[in-house]
């Protein structure tokens, strides 16, 4: 666990700083919904890949935080299409 949170402290300053931004690259956007898919995918290959084996409430948190993180990404992919289609429309 404590590997993982020292990943993510950079990994959420980035998301952080391009949460601040006024316009954002559609390239930085994809590399963050690139990055949640994989924490997502590797994610669930921990619990089937028998690499640990967590308790009930660890299988729980794990699927827990892969759903949320599953729909940060999806939100971020419909959030990204809506600013391209709002591009579109006003050129």
């Amino acid at each position: 666990m404590r590997e993982a949170g020292i990943i993510l402290l950079p990994y959420a300053a980035v998301v952080g700083y391009l949460g601040t931004r006024a316009t954002l690259s559609p390239r930085a956007v994809w590399a963050v919904i690139v990055v949640n898919g994989i924490w997502v995918a590797d994610s669930l290959m921990l619990l089937v890949g028998g690499w640990v084996a967590p308790t009930a409430l660890g299988y729980g948190f794990v699927l827990a935080q892969a759903l949320v993180v599953l729909l940060f990404a999806e939100a971020q992919y419909f959030g990204l299409r809506r600013s391209a289609d709002a591009r579109a429309l006003a050129a």
